[in-house]
């Protein structure tokens, strides 16, 4: 499927094994439940999508879009996307083990609970999500931002970070500002 458009479809259950997706729109669709698992993704985007419990694992893909897309317990084990981006996506009791994800967007996602054992991450952007209770172990962080992360009871054990940022208290202070009106 080469950019077909399916906005704002109803497309629960859905099995896409076998079919090729390139600049396929899907945004403001129901998708919940679809099995997406082992597929070429290549520019698709799901912008404001509900897709929980989609099976995306095994994937290949870049510039995937899944924006304020809501995901909880969607699978993306084994994953490989790149320069994808989740932005203020539900991904709560999402997996990620063993997923590779480079130069990826996750600011302001909501990943409380999720998996992400023996995930690798280079150079993504998780800046201000909610990962709480989140499972880190074993993962790799190359370079990664983690600037005001939600991060109570999250699970490190043996998680290697490499060149990560951590919070900047200076720019946490200007973000949070607020004029005092008199």
């Amino acid at each position: 499927l080469t950019q077909a458009d399916f906005v704002s479809c109803q497309m629960r259950g859905l099995n896409f094994q076998g079919c090729t997706l390139t600049m396929t729109q899907f945004s403001a669709s129901h998708l919940e439940n679809a099995n997406f698992s082992g597929q070429r993704l290549d520019r698709n985007q799901f912008l404001n999508s509900l897709l929980t419990g989609a099976n995306f694992s095994g994937v290949r893909g870049e510039y995937v879009a899944f924006i304020e897309a809501g995901l909880e317990r969607a699978c993306f084990t084994g994953a490989g996307l790149r320069m994808s981006d989740f932005s203020a996506a539900k991904l709560a009791g999402s997996r990620f083990d063993q997923a590779l994800l480079e130069q990826c967007l996750f600011p302001r996602a909501d990943a409380r609970l999720s998996q992400w054992q023996r995930a690798r991450c280079r150079r993504c952007d998780l800046s201000r999500a909610r990962l709480d209770h989140a499972d880190f172990s074993q993962a790799i962080l190359e370079h990664c931002n983690l600037h005001a992360i939600g991060e109570q009871e999250t699970r490190w054990g043996a998680c290697r970070f490499e060149s990560v940022q951590r919070t900047d208290p200076v720019l946490l202070r200007a973000e949070e500002w607020q004029y005092a009106d008199r």
